[in-house]
């Protein structure tokens, strides 16, 4: 993801909490486009919880317990140096209004106009898509090489140039993403596919798309994959051929969260005293530091 972010509080807890070098520095403190990667996850670390993990930063939105239904705690934890607890007395004094502020600038951002609009957007931004009926072998896809062996022929496609058809080979258990992607690459486009959602892994017969990208494209798709049901009931007879739903309620994998693409941010045991974070270590035998907690200064949460 590509971006500027020029908020006053995010610069301020960078400042308080952060490295204030590498991508930080050239994030929070440059008013130019810098590459950055985020990530979104939910149903983690507890189910309801939403984590979103960005640069050297983690925060966590959690549902709690009230009659409207939308009351929430944001928890942010900064990756902090150990050496910027040295002198840590001097500025503990300010923590309450530095505390007391952005509590209040948080609650104005995210029950503003600009954070609904973003939550209505994000729950359309992707549909699930579905395959069932495909008992008889996996569906078939376009085929490169119509003089192969394993080509089926059927004339249903000739007006559209898709006559021969050979079947979906994988190495797993019919991953949908995949043969989406073999599929529409077969028919010339490009369609953003995924096999996760939020961070969960979908079953294999469903994938995630988005959905602006697949209006887009579905008219191609439905055209050809009619042609291919044909093709499945001409190859394998009967009068069953694989269906697509589009809008199903997604279906993940056992385990809370399963990331495709990387691991779930490492989490520690951690106690909460006021406003530090004790991890579980052994105590120091000597150090310099902060006397108050066993927090070696590595973990800083920020409840608002």
């Amino acid at each position: 993801m590509e971006r500027t972010n020029c908020m006053w509080a995010i610069r301020l807890l960078s400042v308080l909490f952060g490295h204030s070098q590498g991508s930080t520095r050239e994030h929070f403190f440059q008013k130019v486009r810098t590459v950055t990667r985020l990530a979104l996850y939910r149903d983690f670390p507890e189910p309801g919880d939403s984590t979103y993990v960005g640069t050297e930063t983690i925060s966590i939105t959690r549902r709690l317990p009230h009659p409207s239904g939308s009351r929430y705690r944001l928890v942010f934890v900064f990756s902090t140096p150990e050496d910027s607890w040295t002198h840590a007395s001097l500025c503990r004094q300010h923590f309450p209004a530095f505390t007391d502020m952005l509590r209040k600038m948080f609650e104005r951002v995210v029950n503003g106009p600009g954070f609904r609009d973003m939550r209505e957007a994000d729950a359309k931004m992707y549909l699930v898509l579905s395959m069932r009926n495909f008992n008889r072998g996996h569906p078939l896809v376009p085929q490169r090489d119509p003089s192969s062996d394993e080509s089926i022929d059927v004339s249903a496609g000739e007006h559209i140039g898709l006559v021969s058809w050979t079947r979906f080979k994988s190495d797993e258990n019919f991953p949908l993403s995949e043969y989406m992607r073999v599929f529409m690459e077969r028919l010339g486009y490009q369609l953003k596919i995924f096999g996760v959602m939020d961070g969960r892994k979908l079953v294999p017969y469903q994938c995630a798309v988005v959905r602006q990208e697949w209006d887009e494209l579905k008219t191609a798709f439905y055209q050809a994959f009619k042609v291919q049901k044909a093709a499945y009931r001409h190859g394998n007879g009967g009068s069953k051929s694989p269906s697509l739903t589009e809008d199903a309620s997604p279906r993940f994998l056992p385990g809370v969260h399963q990331g495709e693409l990387q691991a779930p941010p490492k989490l520690f045991n951690t106690t909460v005293r006021k406003t530090f974070v004790e991890l579980e270590e052994e105590r120091p035998k000597r150090s310099t530091h902060l006397k108050r907690s066993l927090s070696t200064g590595e973990v800083m949460t920020c409840f608002v």
